[in-house]
């Protein structure tokens, strides 16, 4: 019995593979289009046929001279395909060889199918360059879909924030963009409310068509469903053949991922327990790509990509165990998974699902359980002369009496009605001070923490969290100076890393060497028929100023943060200040009803598709909630301003604003 099923599978797998080895003309594997419309129809490589929208097996039933007639299979289904070759760049296909239309290679760009696409990804991995993306919208209508912008979002290798670029599309949905990648990753393009992902190389051309004709899905249920099915999108240019296995592949996997249990296995299972329903996902998810991979012959790219996509988005979802229950610290036998990673090795960063462990890594401190030490007042003023602060004897003597560190370390604070303490030169010294010393217990701690699990300040992948926290301090103090950037990059090892540090750090130093008024940095970047937006956000609040906070009302973090914004609002009670909230993505139903129901008091504006757009691309706003604080002259002083629920320091800069 056990032998017939053996010899019954064999067969099927060798009809199967028959399909897939069938050879063609040459000039056949390419993307082709109609000449009358545009839009890309077909495409031919020597795995697969795309038409239609959908990937079918293919195998030659005939062949005269010019004349082709194709089988293609799609699970059960199958059709036939009559070509008829015309030259190099014209074809005719239809269902006979009486009715055929004719399509064309129309763009220089041809989509790269040979031995390229045939290798693996080559070292070094991270090697900064330009990206060339064209695309074209199919079935798009300015006026009914509302929006002429949409936005390519990209993740930083060193940077936690999404850099996000806006682009226009014109009246016939086409698009073009130039952009500079570190490394290669997945990207995603917004348009509308609809979201389209495929793959980027760093020095690279590529096309994309996208079908617009797909609803948004409107729940969350909706959105597994969608992200279950493959995405209605055809490539050319390099890569194409890799983002087309992958557009292929991804509902699989996504259906294996199980985002929707996922979220609850979470929140309800304990450590040991979900580090087991983990592992065993990923074993199912391999063993489903070695499958597919073999079924299919495809690249070796496609196989190291998600190879390391599934391994490392196990290990970013283990990780964030911790927080999503209450920042429980992990135990040591439930963090063993990471000594079985290859975390050192460079091809690791082919996924940003790597750069995202490295994140969780990077806050080790709160993954295990270390002791923290308050420190001494002492401690605290050396730290404090060490930050530039000039302390007099006096105040050096009310100091040494006035140090409490609140329960937890992470609220230090200054008894002020010790000996009158009314010094806030004084008391910001102390503060900074306490939490330096601090700060540097828990960078040590994180030292040792990723010291367990092979991270060294040689490897690799402690070169890359080094060079993440250059990167960081870069974007905190607005550009570092050259003596600073020296001394900052002088251990990181890596002059690639070291590059991207010194273009991050020139565009800051830029950025933050011209004057911004807010007037200027909006009307920039938005259309003429903006100049509502513009008269709210500025002359309205002409000498006040300004908390912009960017939400949703389907935005969990978004709303977590409202009742810690009443309470600022009580604190700043009498003040010149206005709370402006910018509502973004979401129906005006929604909006007013979340305003309603939550009694969010403030002033009120729903950001249009394109507004919200533009000022992504303006302010680099790769997610929400965003916040941002204007002085009274209406000049941006904070473009990632702090939550509100972190309300003492938040405080402190409002108030030198009010001032």
């Amino acid at each position: 019995m056990i032998k017939k099923i053996f010899i019954c599978l064999f067969l099927v797998l060798q009809g199967f593979t028959s399909f897939s080895k069938t050879i063609l003309p040459a000039q056949l594997f390419a993307n082709w289009l109609s000449p009358k419309t545009n839009e890309w129809k077909f495409c031919f490589t020597d795995n697969y046929a795309i038409a239609e929208g959908k990937f079918w097996n293919y195998r030659l039933k005939s062949q005269k001279k010019n004349k082709l007639v194709l089988v293609l299979s799609y699970q059960k289904m199958e059709r036939e395909l009559f070509i008829t070759l015309i030259d190099q760049n014209t074809i005719r296909i239809g269902n006979n060889f009486q009715s055929q239309a004719v399509y064309t290679k129309k763009y220089n760009e041809q989509p790269d199918f040979g031995n390229y696409e045939r290798r693996g990804f080559q070292l070094p991995v991270i090697k900064p360059g330009s990206v060339h993306l064209r695309g074209v919208l199919n079935g798009y209508d300015r006026q009914k879909s509302g929006y002429q912008f949409i936005s390519l979002n990209v993740n930083g290798l060193l940077d936690e924030e999404q850099q996000s670029y806006p682009i226009k599309v014109d009246s016939l949905g086409r698009f073009e963009l130039n952009f500079v990648l570190d490394n290669p990753q997945e990207v995603m393009l917004k348009y509308g409310d609809m979201l389209a992902g495929f793959y980027a190389v760093p020095g690279h051309r590529q096309m994309i068509a996208i079908n617009t004709g797909i609803k948004a899905p409107g729940s969350f249920e909706e959105f597994l469903a969608f992200i279950g099915r493959r995405q209605d999108l055809l490539f050319m240019g390099q890569d194409a053949l890799l983002n087309s296995e992958m557009n292929n592949f991804y509902p699989r996997i996504m259906k294996l991922m199980e985002p929707g249990v996922n979220k609850d296995k979470q929140g309800t299972l304990d450590q040991d327990s979900y580090k087991k329903y983990q592992l065993q996902k990923q074993k199912r998810m391999l063993n489903s790509l070695l499958t597919y991979s073999q079924l299919h012959h495809s690249s070796k790219k496609f196989s190291q990509y998600f190879k390391q996509f599934i391994t490392y988005q196990i290990a970013d979802d283990l990780l964030r165990y911790s927080w999503l229950n209450g920042s429980k610290y992990l135990s040591k036998d439930y963090l063993a998974f990471l000594k079985t990673l290859k975390i050192n090795e460079q091809i690791n960063v082919i996924t940003t699902n790597y750069i995202s462990v490295l994140r969780e890594l990077s806050r080790g401190i709160n993954l295990m359980s270390y002791k923290i030490t308050a420190p001494s007042s002492a401690t605290v003023i050396v730290k404090a002369r060490a930050l530039g602060y000039q302390l007099t004897p006096r105040q050096e003597e009310l100091a040494r009496k006035a140090v409490v560190i609140a329960k937890g370390l992470d609220t230090i604070f200054i008894q002020q009605e010790i000996e009158g303490i009314k010094d806030e030169l004084l008391v910001r010294a102390l503060y900074a001070g306490a939490k330096s010393a601090i700060d540097k217990q828990k960078e040590d701690n994180i030292i040792r923490f990723n010291q367990e699990f092979g991270i060294t300040a040689r490897s690799f992948a402690g070169k890359l969290l080094k060079a993440q926290v250059v990167f960081a301090t870069i974007t905190d103090k607005g550009g570092l100076s050259s003596r600073e950037l020296s001394k900052a990059v002088a251990e990181i090892g890596s002059a690639t890393l070291v590059s991207v540090l010194v273009r991050h750090n020139q565009s800051e130093v830029s950025k933050n060497s011209e004057d911004f008024p807010l007037s200027t940095n909006v009307l920039s970047a938005m259309a003429a028929n903006t100049e509502q937006l513009l008269e709210k956000l500025v002359e309205k609040y002409k000498g006040k100023v300004v908390y912009v906070d960017f939400w949703a009302p389907w935005c969990g973090p978004c709303m977590g943060q409202m009742s810690s914004s009443h309470e600022l609002k009580k604190e700043l009670d009498g003040l010149d200040v206005v709370f402006l909230y910018l509502g973004v993505n979401c129906s005006e139903e929604s909006w007013s009803k979340t305003i309603k129901e939550n009694n969010i008091t403030g002033e009120h504006y729903l950001l249009s598709k394109d507004e919200f757009t533009l000022l992504s691309g303006r302010f680099q706003i790769g997610g929400i909630p965003r916040y941002m604080l204007v002085d009274k002259q209406g000049k941006i002083v904070d473009e990632n301003a702090k939550l509100p629920s972190q309300k003492m320091e938040l405080l402190k800069e409002i108030n030198v604003l009010v001032n």
